[in-house]
């Protein structure tokens, strides 16, 4: 299994507060939430693959709504919106 290099996610994770730093003073509105949460729990990594289980061993979930057209991992198990996905 290879690693993660959790370096990568800390300046994620310094790179999401930067922005949300003077972002309103840029872009004239509020930021939306932002976050690069951290390990999923034990049993949210029961049955992923070995794959999945290196990166969400490190990071479960993201939200950089206002990078780009924004960016979102869903925590392993969040089954929320699919619903509205498959319409």
């Amino acid at each position: 299994m290879i690693a993660v290099d959790t370096g990568w996610i800390e300046r994620w994770r310094a790179a999401a507060a930067r922005l949300v730093d003077g972002f309103e003073a840029r872009h004239g509105f509020a930021p939306a939430e932002h976050e690069v949460s951290g390990p999923a729990t034990g049993a949210e990594l029961a049955g992923l693959t070995d794959d999945l289980v290196t990166f969400y061993r490190v990071v479960a979930g993201v939200r950089l709504p206002d990078v780009g057209n924004g960016y979102w991992i869903r925590r392993p198990g969040d089954d929320s919106g699919r619903e509205a996905e498959a319409a």
